[in-house]
């Protein structure tokens, strides 16, 4: 549930082009945005696990938001999976950035 919390704020704040005025699309602007996507250790063995980041180097997608019907809204997100990496973070330090 975090993991799916955290990529969603990710996506909803990553800078966003207007294509047009209202209820017109948005374009994600892959050159200013970032997907993370934070998967923590739960479950029985989590004692011996550890948190995974995951970052996406291309991403792509549009945002449909009418204000008006927040229901009707929709988001569409294109990440190629070869843009996938898992970072491990380093012993001893938190999976999150300072920044």
């Amino acid at each position: 549930m975090r993991a799916t919390t955290g990529a969603l704020a990710a996506l909803l704040l990553a800078p966003l082009t207007v294509i047009a005025q209202d209820n017109a699309p948005y374009s994600i602007d892959p050159a200013q945005s970032k997907l993370e996507i934070h998967v923590h250790k739960e479950g029985v063995f989590k004692a011996f696990g550890h948190d995974h980041l995951i970052a996406a180097k291309q991403l792509s997608g549009q945002v449909q938001l009418d204000p008006q019907k927040i229901d009707q809204s929709s988001v569409r997100l294109h990440v190629p999976a070869k843009s996938l990496t898992v970072k491990l973070p380093p012993v001893g330090n938190s999976l999150y950035p300072a920044n």
